[in-house]
């Protein structure tokens, strides 16, 4: 990468953190842009001197690592100790569940914040915990911890947050490219906001997603079955990682050592994640069926799946819309996944595609959801994910109206737009390449 690519990121990183956010979120004491705008600010600041540093520097890996790491973990610590959750207020939530798990040694999955009578400002405190296995252990391991518990979370968060950038650094090396692709991820403002600043646990599943990718690499079975061990993790916070286990299985399909050491590291894991759960009181039940309201009501700033339950729903009624609409977004995306796959894209790319496609299909889509792409981008960049990264704060004008929680059109007009413009680049980009390989 050039001194002047790095040069026209920050570029387009101010422009679009500081304008976009100071005149769309901005609520009647200007505090959730001013937040947002603080990390722009400096994230533009930060590439400004990278890029400076990039083109003194380019051929020392010591100091790219040295670099990326410290300012990396020194933001982290400095947002999680010097501010509060802004953005959001999901990690009430996951204090409630550690303390109820960890503290208390009761089963989250039974009691509902307001049937339990907690005072925390938890968002549906009428619903039993939707929060999978691994983040339960996690929220249990940081709530006995103790001290102020909003800091101690965002600070775990944000340990987990570092071991992304580690695996990405040593992924990096492994294929020979240059470790400031790290920064892609590292220094993000999105990653800053939504794990050291606002709390999102998704900084958990990601760590153990990356870990997956780059042990699925490691040509033996030990490899295989830390792949396994660690996509079980990651599908124990967010289940929609599960079809990664195809990409990762298929290139292992002549090797039955490693295909073994795979499934075995995987199933194995996943019982153990939900077994003590389901052996508790109350079981996985509550769990279930918060799972099964989410998917039945929850929506907020889509594009594709309101589109086809629009359409489902004039031709069949509104019955079957939203249900149909996730079926067929649910084949869309294994669709992507599996047409990367024959497109021999590497695993990294295969999984960016499809984590993108899942976004991007998705009834629901929260900022801190693109993280689990973004972290892929050093790996695999593409220009639909960089974008989407840059626009998807947009969607915090939600907060206009918290009882709807929907940005309103224009504002998805204005995020979406430049994502789509850049999905047609990026395939256009992938057909060209496809027929110059012709033979």
């Amino acid at each position: 990468m050039t001194g002047r690519w790095w040069w026209a990121a920050a570029a387009v990183a101010a422009f679009v953190g500081a304008m976009a956010l100071q005149s769309v979120v901005w609520d009647e004491n200007g505090g959730i842009a001013r937040g947002l705008c603080i990390y722009w600010a400096a994230y533009a600041l930060l590439w400004g001197v990278l890029g400076w540093v990039v083109w003194r520097n380019r051929t020392n890996p010591r100091l790219a690592w040295a670099v990326v790491l410290t300012v990396a973990a020194a933001a982290r610590v400095a947002v999680a100790l010097t501010t509060t959750p802004l953005l959001s207020d999901d990690i009430w939530r996951y204090i409630f569940d550690g303390q109820t798990l960890g503290v208390d040694g009761r089963n989250p999955y039974v009691l509902s914040p307001a049937e339990a009578g907690s005072e925390m400002p938890i968002n549906n405190p009428e619903l039993v915990t939707i929060y999978q296995p691994t983040s339960q252990w996690v929220f249990a391991g940081l709530a006995r911890l103790g001290g102020d518990a909003a800091a101690t979370f965002r600070l775990g968060f944000g340990a987990f947050d570092m071991a992304v950038v580690v695996l990405l650094l040593l992924a990096l090396r492994r294929a020979g490219r240059s470790p400031w692709w790290a920064l892609l991820y590292a220094w993000h403002p999105l990653a800053l906001s939504e794990t050291a600043g606002s709390g999102h646990q998704d900084a958990v599943g990601i760590a153990f997603m990356v870990g997956a990718l780059y042990a699925a690499q490691i040509a033996n079975a030990r490899g295989a079955l830390a792949a396994g061990v660690c996509l079980a993790l990651a599908a124990g916070v967010k289940p929609v990682v599960l079809p990664l286990l195809l990409p990762m299985a298929w290139p292992m399909r002549k090797d039955l050592a490693r295909l073994i050491g795979l499934g075995a590291g995987f199933v194995a894991v996943l019982v153990l994640l939900y077994l003590p759960f389901a052996l508790m009181d109350g079981g996985l039940t509550g769990m279930i069926e918060t799972g099964r309201t989410f998917v039945e009501k929850w929506a907020a700033n889509a594009t594709v799946h309101p589109a086809i339950r629009f359409v489902v729903e004039a031709q069949y009624g509104e019955e079957a819309g939203k249900l149909t609409a996730d079926l067929i977004c649910a084949a869309a995306m294994l669709g992507v996944l599996i047409g990367a796959m024959l497109l021999r894209c590497s695993l990294w790319a295969t999984a960016a595609a499809y984590l993108l496609a899942a976004l991007l299909l998705s009834s629901t889509v929260h900022p801190w959801y693109l993280l689990w792409a973004l972290a892929l981008l050093p790996m695999a960049f593409s220009l639909t994910g960089w974008v989407f990264s840059l626009t998807i704060v947009t969607a915090y004008a939600a907060w206009l109206n918290p009882a709807r929680f929907q940005p309103p059109l224009w504002v998805v007009l204005m995020e979406y737009v430049p994502v789509y413009l850049a999905v047609a680049w990026d395939l256009t980009a992938r057909a060209r390449a496809c027929w110059a390989a012709r033979p």
